[in-house]
């Protein structure tokens, strides 16, 4: 027997995933295929990988390989006080140029700050901490359709 999420699963839950292989069928290259696909219906920007690795690689934090898989539920330590920094100077206090990082930890402590391995994930979290059986979350559009499924999978 399969349980009624196992069932649920079977059925396609992205109303786009027909045009989603249509797209792998005929990927965008600049050369070899410029008249090709690139499906803008993922989560991931694998367009902006290799930049995205090579600036965060240059920050301390950032360094260890271990910060890109799954690791504790709120995420390694060192990133998230390097992003409560970042919230800090960047969003609270942008005109301040020389707050430390000691000082700039006061207002966004790192314990409020999680890293994830995908915004669905964190999604769920959030939910099942807060929501109970029955209550609903509302989204607005535009957003990622994954969502949809992510949490029915979840929570079913």
């Amino acid at each position: 027997l399969i349980s009624a999420r196992g069932t649920a699963l079977l059925t396609p839950s992205l109303p786009y995933i027909n045009d989603y292989f249509k797209c792998l069928e005929d990927q965008y290259d600049p050369y070899s295929n410029p008249r090709g696909h690139i499906p803008l219906c993922i989560s991931e920007n694998k367009l902006a990988i290799d930049t995205l690795a090579s600036r965060l690689m240059q920050v301390n934090p950032f360094s260890d390989s271990i910060v890109y898989s799954y690791n504790n539920f709120l995420g390694l330590p060192s990133p998230r006080e390097a992003l409560a920094y970042f919230l800090t100077k960047h969003f609270l206090f942008p005109e301040e140029k020389d707050m430390s990082y000691r000082e700039a930890l006061k207002w966004i402590s790192p314990d409020c700050v999680a890293f994830g391995s995908g915004a669905g994930s964190l999604l769920n979290h959030l939910a099942m901490s807060l929501a109970e059986k029955g209550e609903a979350v509302l989204i607005p559009a535009p957003y990622y359709a994954g969502f949809d499924s992510d949490m029915k999978v979840r929570v079913v």
